[in-house]
């Protein structure tokens, strides 16, 4: 939803909501096809094959994003000086609903919570996201504008792949790869990141200036 608003001839204003909101659904089977080669541990092995049912777990993600915004355009000096100040918000929210095998085994046992295969549902995930930008537009001649600005970035996020939040979860250890420490490797951390942090927050400020020519 957007709304613009013409108070007076020099003044613009607009604001904006948007909501977006999805939902998947995943369901997969943990299994060992190579027990197939010792039949005699097939019944009792956690990781039996491929056939088994009881072996398959579920993950039901929800994914929902606010977004939020207000501006206004303001001129100062006719032909001469512009204002232009904006302010968005964005705030989001993962959540992930996990069942089968992981929180229990193939047999409804429930699995030790540092068990090398256990999984259960994750901590909500929360991202919130703020940019401030002001701007002055200078039109030097027919068309070409000189701008210049400033623009606060802020960026928090909450994340349980960043902290050791559950027992099958180990905070950034490595500065390349995140991992836990389990026997599976298809368990827990698998998520590569670029510096000594896997997307941390942070605080931003930077100045621009540009030259707009309008043909």
């Amino acid at each position: 939803m957007d709304v613009f608003y013409l108070p007076r001839e020099r003044v613009s204003l607009n604001a904006f909501l948007a909501l977006d909101n999805g939902n998947q659904l995943q369901r997969g089977l943990e299994f060992n096809e190579n027990n197939k080669a010792n039949p005699g541990v097939v019944e009792t092995a956690e990781l039996g094959p491929w056939t088994r049912a009881s072996s398959q777990w579920t993950a039901d993600t929800d994914d929902r994003i606010f977004t939020a915004g207000l501006g206004g355009l303001f001129t100062v000096i006719e032909d001469r000086l512009m204002l232009n100040a904006s302010y968005t918000l964005s705030a989001s929210d993962v959540d992930i609903d996990y069942g089968g095998f992981g929180v229990t085994n193939w047999d409804g046992t429930p699995f030790p919570p540092n068990h090398q295969f256990a999984f259960s549902s994750t901590p909500l995930v929360n991202q919130d996201w703020h940019v401030l930008d002001l701007r002055a537009e200078l039109p030097l001649f027919q068309r070409t504008v000189f701008t210049i600005g400033y623009t606060y970035e802020r960026f928090r996020t909450d994340d349980w792949q960043q902290s050791a939040s559950q027992p099958w979860v180990e905070s950034v250890g490595s500065e390349f790869l995140l991992r836990d420490t389990s026997r599976s490797h298809q368990w827990g951390n698998r998520l590569f990141n670029f510096g000594a942090f896997l997307a941390p927050s942070y605080d931003a400020h930077f100045g621009y200036a540009a030259f707009t020519y309008r043909f």
